[in-house]
């Protein structure tokens, strides 16, 4: 048995050493099919990052606000965030399949494809509240996207951004996803850890309201039973698995 999962484990280390990163917009453009049934089939990582995004938002005025959705994917959030009664909402995404999906579930909403992490579509001071779950790990020159952010966002205005958990993003297969054909998939993503975002933050004079952390625990226990995986729980209970941020621009 042991050398039967040692055969396993090398194999599937072969595969994903042979298994090319693929960049966010193409990777998303395939994932667009199958992306809304994620924590369904579970993701974890979507599992956890909408109970931090459901707290956080409790925290945060929209009434009134133009809110812009960095990395806003096929609209999973559009309607937590329209409930709460923003003037306009704008959505961004690098990916035209995943902003093909959101555009036909609320065809309403105002998109932008977005290239090179650019805003171009945005005036400067215009946006009261940027909004981004789960992407600015797939971003390799943070710097540069995060003064782009800056630039658009007025003064007093107010950050909502989450990400992958630093401390399990060195890994290979940290964000990856099978598609309808069971291939793997894996994104390019960087690790941005926490005190050098919290310093970029200072440069930019936003201030940081809070910081959260979501850990592996009982919660998913139910959706690992129900995907016949509960057997993985003792190996990944007490891990971080997302953290989010909420600041304010000074």
């Amino acid at each position: 048995m042991l050398a039967k999962q040692l055969l396993a484990t090398v194999k599937r280390a072969i595969k994903l050493s042979n298994t090319k990163r693929e960049n966010a917009a193409t990777a998303y453009d395939t994932w667009a099919h199958t992306y809304d049934d994620e924590k369904n089939n579970g993701n974890l990582t979507v599992f956890y990052n909408d109970i931090l995004i459901a707290e956080m938002l409790q925290n945060t005025a929209l009434k009134d606000k133009i809110v812009l959705d960095i990395g806003a994917g096929t609209g999973r959030h559009y309607p937590a965030l329209k409930v709460l009664q923003p003037k306009k909402y704008i959505a961004c995404d690098v990916s035209d399949g995943m902003l093909q999906k959101f555009n036909a579930k609320f065809p309403e909403a105002e998109t932008h494809l977005i290239t090179e992490n650019t805003l171009n579509f945005a005036n400067d001071k215009s946006v009261d509240v940027l909004f981004s779950s789960l992407t600015i790990g797939h971003v390799q020159h943070i710097d540069a996207f995060l003064q782009e952010w800056n630039r658009v966002l007025a003064f007093n205005g107010t950050v909502l951004l989450t990400l992958f958990h630093p401390s399990l993003s060195h890994l290979k297969e940290a964000r990856s996803f099978k598609d309808a054909h069971e291939n793997l998939h894996i994104i390019e993503h960087y690790e941005h850890n926490v005190v050098y975002l919290k310093k970029r933050f200072a440069t930019l004079s936003w201030e940081v309201i809070s910081f959260s952390e979501k850990e592996i625990d009982s919660l998913c226990f139910p959706l690992l039973t129900k995907m016949n995986l509960q057997q993985q729980y003792d190996a990944i209970v007490g891990k971080k698995i997302v953290c989010g941020f909420l600041l304010r621009k000074k």
